[in-house]
């Protein structure tokens, strides 16, 4: 199941319907954040470099994990001190 082109629109914030900033996304919507791959976001869930949480079946990655996650990325270019 893909996203819609709605659905990547209203990621880039560009719905025009004055969306929140939102808490949690889907696994495929942090993939899609991060340009990882679906199975990528579930196995950084499971080593707890992302924080996830259900809701009935379904599985949220939460937003602030993610940054979190870029934040403690080696930044491209860096030199060794």
């Amino acid at each position: 199941m893909g996203m819609t082109d709605e659905d990547r629109r209203r990621l880039k914030g560009g719905s025009g319907g004055g969306m929140v900033d939102r808490l949690a996304v889907r696994p495929q919507e942090a993939a899609l954040m991060l340009g990882e791959s679906r199975s990528t976001i579930y196995r950084l869930i499971h080593t707890g470099a992302l924080d996830a949480v259900k809701r009935g079946s379904a599985t949220l990655v939460l937003v602030d994990s993610i940054k979190r996650h870029l934040a403690g990325l080696p930044r491209f270019g860096a030199t060794a001190a």
